[in-house]
């Protein structure tokens, strides 16, 4: 939902494609979203996703050059490879999945410290595990050693 986010953010449209593994979830999301989207008299068809695993269908999104600007394959190394010799210049992989959290001055302190444990902890292996967690420095000297109490107490 970040890149369906950002590209309607930026008046793009974006296709979305998940893993067999998250079939389910996607589809839900893709039918919320498409609501959400025109409820707020935005294009609910500037976000589609493609629900089925079937790989021959990315495959054949991969060779539509005239029509889709750019590919960012995220995923397994393997995946994401086939992608880039697929779609030629116009890919950008998305690399090995370093995420990175903001904490803003105008963040509620106390709500960031679960959502950063979670995002630090939960699946270390995921390719979105979050790595460097950044801190507004108008709130570093407040937040950081709660931050460091709040993870000491949960290890």
């Amino acid at each position: 939902m970040d890149v369906a986010s950002l590209a309607l953010k930026s008046g793009n449209a974006v296709i979305l494609r998940g893993g067999k593994e998250t079939l389910r979830t996607n589809q839900a999301l893709g039918r919320s979203s498409a609501a959400c989207w025109k409820q707020n008299g935005l294009p609910p068809q500037a976000v589609q996703f493609i629900d089925s695993p079937d790989r021959a269908l990315v495959l054949e999104l991969l060779k539509l050059h005239e029509y889709v600007d750019i590919i960012i394959p995220r995923g397994a190394p393997a995946c994401t490879s086939s992608a880039v010799r697929i779609a030629a210049s116009r890919s950008s992989p998305a690399g090995p999945g370093i995420c990175h959290i903001f904490v803003d001055e105008s963040a509620d302190l106390g709500a960031s410290l679960p959502v950063i444990h979670n995002a630090k902890t939960q699946r270390p292996l995921c390719l979105q595990l979050a790595r460097p967690v950044l801190v507004h420095r108008a709130v570093a000297a407040d937040f950081l050693p709660r931050l460091v109490e709040f993870l000491a107490k949960t290890a």
